[in-house]
């Protein structure tokens, strides 16, 4: 980021340092990021804990916004270079390595964005998961009460109603703990990978 460092442009009429106004959104994103760390950490222990996945859901809207920003910074420095362009080396060199600055940005925000949409949509399973268990468990009541039902007018003994009940209670059960296994090991796979990916652009875009 040698070269950016002296790159002075105007935001909102106010003339500063490129750096200057990247520095307060990459403060931003590294504390985010920290977070972010912290709370992914936390999910490997308890993947379908909606409270977490809630405030991960937050943290990654919140870099999503930064980067943006930074994004929008940069590209303005941009044109606002391009505009000055005296056909320099200089000028060439500057304008460049602002268009690789541009160009990490893009992918860390690419990559908010995604790891955001994948926790959405492990809340929506999380949601899906529990529905499915009280739906379960609502069926087994019915059942429950279907084959007392048919146990006292059919005249059976306690010993065949207690054996439907066991069955079904296993089967929802297992149902649970199926859904479970399943969100449990998609949300493992999804935090590892984002959590790399924006740990490697966020320490190439820092300025």
């Amino acid at each position: 980021m040698a070269d950016i460092k002296g790159i002075t442009i105007e935001i909102d009429g106010n003339t500063s340092k490129l750096s200057k106004a990247i520095s307060d959104v990459n403060s931003e994103l590294k504390s985010t990021q920290s977070t972010l760390r912290a709370v992914d950490k936390a999910l490997k222990l308890d993947p379908s804990n909606v409270e977490l996945l809630e405030k991960k859901q937050k943290l990654l809207e919140d870099a999503v916004s930064a980067a943006s920003k930074k994004l929008d910074t940069e590209k303005e420095a941009l044109a606002q270079l391009k505009s000055q362009d005296d056909g320099s080396e200089e000028m060439a060199r500057k304008q460049k390595e602002l268009e690789r600055e541009i160009t990490q940005t893009e992918a860390a925000l690419t990559g908010y964005e995604a790891e955001l949409r994948d926790t959405e949509n492990t809340i929506d399973g999380v949601a899906d998961v529990s529905d499915d268990a009280a739906n379960a468990s609502d069926d087994l009541g019915d059942a429950v009460e279907d084959a007392g039902d048919s146990a006292e007018s059919a005249g059976g003994g306690w010993s065949a109603t207690k054996q439907i009940l066991v069955d079904l209670a296993e089967s929802a059960i297992k149902m649970a703990i199926d859904g479970l296994k399943k969100l449990a090991g998609a949300v493992k796979d999804a935090t590892i990978e984002s959590a790399a990916y924006a740990d490697e652009i966020m320490t190439m875009s820092t300025v």
